[in-house]
């Protein structure tokens, strides 16, 4: 079993990090915070696929003047990543609850002003505001004294994190949390380990600039599996190049679940597709069954099988399976048949079934929002049709 290291808890809104709190899972848009409609969409997004805590970038004023309405009309706790611009944080510390700051980055505006000043200003901000701050050290923006002294190494990283906590602390503040990144894994897993020796604040686990999807998941699991089995880490975030964010916070919820240490207790299995496949609807239906149930606390396997040969076993396995064929799907609840449904009627029919299950075992059920038609996708005159899901399902609302 995994031993967490003890850490300072540190609380994003509602959400808590660290002090042996279960590990959070956040990502990050690729929206212009500016464009409201867009960037609430892919946090809805984001939020029904598990996501945690979100942030956006905010570069500008109009970033800012988006960010009350953001947060009006989302769920989970709002950061802002703010760079160059020190005063990004004092104008957006009213509408989010933590910002990440590097300090490394504060001297480029106003450069004849001391770091101290700056960060007296954005500190009382942040108290003003009860905001948490991400101090978010790279590499790639070390200070010159600490570069002659220790190179671009994880030594380096750790003295320039403790000297800018020393600062903060100074100035009465220590709602910290504290990244080490590097493109490196094994500069930055020593980075973190070694830090996680000298300090209480809780971490921020990340792999900076890890690649596409296959790349920078193998490369974020190798670290961050190396990381929470020593015990380190609180927060995580793999960073992808992706046109899917949601992509993100599966790998992480699924890399936790994985290692024993994910909030959520449901087990997903879903078969990898073939040409036994008899309709492209099963992959739409893997991904939106992982999706609405991801969130589920109790220990519960659900299977989503795509032929005759691994599906009947795999299905009856689990406590709700089903196995798909060309125009229809058998569901089964713990081994029992509970019928043959079309792709368009199976999903309420599915989860109801889920709900069924953990109210015998467990006194629980899910309010499983929205769920999404089923509509043909477009295909070539005479091609074979096949249908795509409308939407993303809506995660459990909650529990009763």
């Amino acid at each position: 079993m995994i031993q967490r290291t003890k850490t300072r808890g540190v609380m994003i809104g509602t959400v808590k990090v660290g002090d042996y709190a279960p590990i959070v899972v956040q990502s990050m848009c690729d929206t212009h915070t500016s464009d409201i409609d867009a960037t609430v969409k892919q946090i809805h997004d984001l939020t029904r696929s598990g996501c945690d805590v979100i942030r956006v970038a905010v570069d500008s004023k109009k970033d800012i003047e988006a960010l009350a309405e953001i947060r009006r009309q989302i769920k989970i706790p709002l950061i802002a990543d703010i760079q160059f611009n020190y005063k990004m944080a004092i104008e957006c510390a009213p509408y989010v609850e933590k910002f990440r700051v590097n300090p490394g980055h504060l001297n480029h505006m106003e450069k004849s002003k001391p770091l101290g000043a700056k960060l007296d200003e954005i500190v009382a901000a942040a108290k003003a505001h009860g905001n948490a701050i991400r101090i978010g050290i790279n590499t790639g923006s070390l200070d010159e004294e600490i570069k002659a002294k220790h190179g671009l190494t994880p030594a380096g990283m750790v003295e320039s994190a403790l000297q800018y906590i020393d600062m903060f602390e100074k100035r009465g503040f220590d709602r910290l949390i504290i990244s080490l990144k590097d493109s490196h894994l094994q500069n930055a897993v020593e980075a973190y380990k070694l830090f996680a020796q000298r300090s209480p604040y809780p971490t921020h686990l990340g792999v900076t600039e890890a690649g596409p999807t296959a790349e920078g998941i193998v490369k974020s699991t190798i670290a961050m599996t190396d990381l929470i089995r020593a015990g380190v880490g609180d927060t995580i975030r793999i960073s992808l190049t992706t046109y899917d964010k949601t992509e993100e916070v599966r790998a992480g919820h699924t890399m936790l679940q994985e290692l024993g240490v994910s909030k959520a207790a449901r087990y997903f299995v879903s078969c990898p597709s073939c040409s036994r496949v008899e309709s492209k609807r099963f992959q739409d239906m893997a991904k939106l069954v992982d999706a609405i149930t991801r969130n589920v606390a109790e220990p519960i396997t659900i299977a989503v099988m795509g032929c005759s040969v691994n599906g009947p076993g795999e299905s009856e396995d689990a406590d709700v399976g089903v196995w798909c064929g060309a125009t229809s799907v058998r569901l089964l609840r713990q081994g029992t048949e509970l019928g043959v449904f079309p792709y368009e009627g199976v999903i309420p029919k599915m989860l109801e079934a889920v709900n069924g299950v953990l109210t015998a075992k467990f006194g629980k059920t899910y309010a499983w929002g929205e769920i999404p038609a089923w509509v043909p996708d477009p295909k070539p005159a005479g091609a074979a049709a096949a249908a795509t899901a409308v939407g993303a399902a809506s995660a459990p609302a909650g529990r009763g």
